[in-house]
């Protein structure tokens, strides 16, 4: 294998170090469906635990802020 990575290689890997190996984003159970130069599409499933306002059942800000 060679140590150079192509700058596509180099995209999927960033894409991957952020949401896959990163273990707050793991607890988020964030996907990553979709990496682009300038463009990134995530998703994950709702949460109870995610919620950070019961009474109108709110995501929390930290989990907002973390997807985007």
């Amino acid at each position: 294998m060679s140590a150079v990575l192509t700058a596509e290689q180099a995209l999927k890997l960033v894409g991957e170090m952020f949401v896959y190996h990163m273990p707050f984003n793991r607890a988020l159970g964030l996907e990553l469906e979709r990496y682009e130069k300038a463009f990134a599409q995530l998703a994950f499933n709702n949460q109870p635990m995610m919620v950070g306002n019961w009474a109108q059942s709110i995501l929390h800000g930290g989990v907002i802020a973390s997807t985007l």
